[in-house]
């Protein structure tokens, strides 16, 4: 009898507490024990099944019980305030991530150059010319955590210019492929992260200038390496701000230029970069 009355206790407290998913069941046993979770099956007059926190399950017979009850899991809004989340998870093994970043620019220039001839009349003449400039941006990537906090990764990038003068017009198209690795700190919302990558690509110039035109292509590589800090708005989306050195040195290819020749043109410099990431 008293079997089937705990039977319909708990059932009684699983109708009334059905709507709110902050109760948890608490078993009191007659040894003095006290189970906490989810209870996940009863078999009246036989035993009670439940399941706690950390995936155990516990099977208890009628027998063993003294009383069943339920508690909110959390007892005060105080307890709920100091709960924080555990943001590790995005960052975990096996995870991955997709991330990208695009821009748009437009910006009319006016470039002055003094030239000054050191002769018995010691002249001097200054050269202007304005121009237009207007670009694009596109950088997507994907990684995937090979280790807790640590990414293997790809990106793209693609980046073209234009410059329009005032008889003539040119436009550069870079494409650029980046393996990289990335790792990230903490289980916070915002976790500090540094990469590190190797970029290869080539890069095209069309000069266009009345009804002639000239073209000529580079080949591309270099790394760079950096930090950053990821702001994570929930366990799937970040927003991120990173800073990096970066070298990158370019060859025209074979073909645009005489054998006998070797140029080589570098690039240095610090990269200020923002965009979203999703993580799965």
């Amino acid at each position: 009898m008293k079997n089937l009355l705990l039977t319909l206790i708990f059932l009684g407290l699983t109708i009334a507490s059905f709507s709110q998913n902050n109760f948890r069941d608490v078993i009191h046993l007659k040894n003095g024990s006290i189970i906490k979770g989810t209870v996940t099956e009863v078999i009246p007059d036989k035993h009670i099944k439940i399941a706690t926190a950390d995936g155990s399950i516990f099977v208890y017979q009628m027998a063993e019980i003294d009383k069943i009850s339920k508690e909110e899991r959390f007892s005060s809004p105080q307890a709920r305030q100091t709960q924080t989340t555990d943001y590790s998870s995005p960052t975990s093994m096996g995870k991955i991530m997709v991330s990208g970043s695009s821009e748009l620019s437009y910006s009319s220039l006016l470039n002055e150059q003094k030239i000054s001839y050191y002769d018995f009349f010691g002249e001097t003449e200054s050269i202007s010319e304005e121009y237009d400039e207007s670009g694009f941006n596109f950088k997507s990537s994907v990684a995937y955590f090979i280790y807790d906090g640590l990414a293997l990764g790809l990106s793209m990038n693609y980046e073209t210019l234009k410059y329009d003068y005032e008889d003539s017009e040119e436009k550069e198209s870079t494409f650029m492929i980046d393996p990289g690795l990335v790792y990230y700190f903490g289980s916070t919302n915002i976790k500090p992260y540094i990469f590190v990558e190797y970029m290869f690509g080539t890069s095209k110039t069309e000069q266009k200038e009345g009804s002639s035109t000239n073209d000529f292509k580079l080949d591309m590589n270099g790394w760079a390496m950096g930090a950053g800090i990821a702001f994570f708005l929930n366990e799937h989306l970040s927003l991120d701000l990173g800073m990096g050195y970066s070298i990158i040195s370019a060859e025209p290819e074979s073909d645009n230029i005489d054998p006998d020749i070797g140029i080589e043109m570098i690039a240095k410099g610090f990269v200020l970069d923002g965009g979203i990431s999703v993580y799965f």
